[in-house]
């Protein structure tokens, strides 16, 4: 489940590896 922290969400891909990504960016998504 995606953590959402200092206004970026940080999630954990399928093969492990830990990404985030600016909340007030969606296109970045």
């Amino acid at each position: 489940e995606p953590l959402v922290a200092g206004g970026r969400v940080f999630g954990t891909a399928p093969d492990g590896s830990v990404f985030a990504v600016d909340a007030r960016d969606p296109a970045s998504w």
